[in-house]
C-alpha cells in the first residue's frame, strides 16, 4: 500500500514541488511509523536472534526474560520522546521523525535506495545524527550514465509564517544547506566514502560509481528538501526559495517535497517513539 497520496503541486519541470500527506492515519500511522524507527535501531531479526544465542548456551527457554532484554535493548537505544519540552525544535525523537519519513518518501516517490541511513549508523544512539540527512541513488535511464543521486535535508516546522524560517532564513535552512551540498562537493565526496563502508555488493559497486562520477562532475543529481508540517501550518508560499530561483541549484534539479500531518509534530513523534521503544 502506497505511503503518500498526493495532496498538490506545482511543478516547473524539471523541477518538482509537491505536497503530500500520510495515507494511514491514526494507531495504523503510529505502528507503521514506530516499525520503521525500530528497524533503524534493531535489526528485523533482533528477538530471533537473542531466542537463538539462548538455545546455543544451553539456556532453559524463558520467553519473559528474553523480553525484558529486547525491551531493555529498545529503551537504551531509540531515543526518548519529549526530552526537550521548553525548546521543542531540538528535541531528538521530533525531529528524527521527519528523516524517518523522509527515508520512505526517497524509497516510494523517488524509486531510490539509501545506501547509509544516518540514524541507524549514528555514533551515539541517543543523540541527533551529524552530517547530511539523506542521500539516495536511483537508476534514471533519461539521466548521464543513467544514475542519479538525491540529496535531502529534512526540516521539521510548526511554525506559523509562510515559508517557515528553516527553509530559507536561518543559517542551517535547508536552502543553504543544500546549497552548500552542491557548491561544496567535497561534502558528498564525503558522504558517499562513508556509504561505501556500510554497503556491500551490487549497492556497494554503484556507490562507488556515484563517487566516481560525482568526482568528475557527471552525476545526474537532485536536491530533495524535505518539510514535515502540521496541516494547519501549511501555507501557499511554503516553497520559499526554492519555488522562487531553482536555478541557484543548476545544473541539479530541485523536488521540494512537503509532507503534511494531522496534528502535531510533538504528538505524533511522541506517540511514535513511545511505541518504537515499547
Amino acid at each position: 500500500m502506497p505511503r503518500f497520496s498526493l495532496h498538490s503541486d506545482d511543478n516547473a519541470a524539471p523541477h518538482r514541488f509537491e505536497v503530500y500527506e500520510l495515507t494511514l492515519s491514526d494507531e495504523d500511522l503510529v505502528e507503521d511509523l514506530a516499525s520503521e524507527v525500530r528497524a533503524l535501531y534493531l535489526d528485523d531479526d533482533f528477538d530471533a536472534v537473542l531466542e537463538q544465542a539462548a538455545t546455543d548456551l544451553d539456556a532453559v527457554s524463558d520467553p519473559d526474560a528474553i523480553q525484558e532484554l529486547i525491551v531493555s535493548a529498545a529503551q537504551s537505544t531509540i531515543p526518548e520522546p519529549a526530552q526537550r519540552t521548553t525548546q521543542p525544535w531540538l528535541d531528538t525523537a521530533r525531529n528524527e521523525l521527519g528523516e524517518v519519513i523522509c527515508y520512505a518518501a526517497l524509497e516510494e516517490l523517488f524509486s531510490a535506495s539509501l545506501p547509509a541511513k544516518r540514524v541507524r549508523h549514528k555514533e551515539v544512539p541517543q543523540l541527533p545524527s551529524r552530517g547530511m540527512d539523506a542521500f539516495a541513488l536511483a537508476d534514471d535511464p533519461s539521466a548521464a550514465h543513467a544514475l542519479r543521486l538525491y540529496l535531502s535535508e529534512t526540516k521539521s516546522s510548526s511554525d506559523t509564517a509562510s515559508p517557515p524560517r528553516v527553509v530559507d532564513e536561518v543559517d542551517d535552512s535547508l536552502h543553504k544547506q543544500l546549497l552548500a551540498a552542491v557548491r561544496n562537493r567535497t561534502k558528498v565526496t564525503s558522504e558517499l566514502a562513508r556509504a561505501l563502508k556500510y554497503t556491500a555488493g551490487a549497492e556497494r559497486d554503484r556507490v562507488a560509481r556515484a563517487m566516481i562520477l560525482w568526482g568528475k562532475a557527471e552525476l545526474a543529481t537532485t536536491v530533495v528538501p524535505f518539510l514535515l508540517r502540521p496541516k494547519d501550518r501549511h501555507g501557499e508560499a511554503d516553497f520559499g526559495a526554492f519555488h522562487d530561483d531553482p536555478s541557484a541549484f543548476d545544473p541539479a534539479h530541485v523536488a521540494f517535497c512537503l509532507v503534511r500531518i494531522d496534528g502535531t509534530i510533538e504528538a505524533l513523534s511522541q506517540d511514535v517513539y513511545q511505541r518504537a521503544r515499547a
